[in-house]
């Protein structure tokens, strides 16, 4: 017969000889974690016991587990976030609760009263990005880590500072990718229609900028004027060229606009300037 709590009957066993295999912890509750849980308590409190057997307290189990914050192995452990798991952060939850008139249930994650701070005074807002969190943190689309610090500090839950931050770098990278085309010469409405960003970065630098090879063809044409001039398709070439204007980024934007209204293609760019 054995007493004193896990720790001490696997000390115990091993010294025995037996060999004693100690489940994985648990991660912490993570922001977003915390969140759907303070969301379901501001709506039920006082109104609700929670228990491992309850429906709102299992089905929010079933969400937590869902949820792609921590890797398929950690989801797949039958304790983690299980009913009972969920039951007592929600008393956790109600012992921080100055409106609550029981005493609750203590010792909860150093998290709990930080989401409190944040988010208990403003349930509405809190509701609006729970939503968003169940949208955007499940499922085949859901985002990976970042693998940056802030996001574990992350006051509005590490889905939402995921999708935060694809943001910012899709702007970042469409900056990036406009600064490039304009330094190759070509419009701003210049796209590459739905080639990866890899191999478009790739053929803009290995490029030649349009306005290079539009003057140095029109240079070349006028030191050959005389050789050209002395035949009917060298004559039409000359005046093509030489009529032409001295930038081509207004005969490439026409060509876009005949080709696609302003989305233009690698294709279309080399039609419309052979055209000029």
């Amino acid at each position: 017969m054995f007493s004193g709590g896990d720790s001490t009957v696997a000390r115990r066993l091993e010294h025995l000889g037996f060999e004693v295999t100690k489940p994985n912890r648990l991660p912490d509750w993570t922001t977003d974690e915390l969140m759907l849980a303070l969301d379901l308590y501001l709506r039920t409190r006082e109104r609700i016991s929670y228990s491992a057997s309850t429906q709102i307290v299992t089905d929010l189990s079933a969400e937590l587990r869902a949820l792609r914050i921590f890797g398929d192995e950690t989801r797949a452990d039958p304790r983690f976030r299980n009913p009972a798991g969920v039951a007592l952060k929600l008393h956790n939850l109600s012992s921080i609760d100055p409106s609550h008139t029981g005493e609750g249930m203590g010792h909860g994650g150093s998290g709990d009263a930080r989401v409190w701070q944040d988010w208990a005074h403003r349930p509405d807002e809190l509701a609006v990005a729970v939503a968003l969190i169940r949208e955007r943190g499940t499922g085949d689309h859901a985002l990976v880590d970042t693998g940056e610090e802030d996001e574990y500090e992350a006051p509005e839950g590490r889905v939402l500072y995921r999708q935060h931050r694809r943001y910012e770098r899709d702007r970042t990278l469409v900056a990036r990718k406009k600064a490039a085309v304009r330094k190759q010469g070509l419009p701003d409405e210049f796209e590459f229609g739905g080639q990866r960003d890899a191999a478009t970065f790739k053929q803009l630098g290995n490029g030649v900028n349009v306005g290079v090879v539009w003057n140095v063809l029109k240079a070349h044409v006028e030191r050959d004027k005389d050789l050209l001039l002395a035949t009917d398709r060298g004559r039409a070439i000359y005046e093509a060229i030489a009529s032409a204007p001295p930038a081509p980024a207004a005969r490439i934007r026409e060509a876009l606009m005949l080709a696609g209204h302003g989305a233009g293609t690698t294709d279309t760019m080399m039609q419309g300037a052979s055209s000029a």
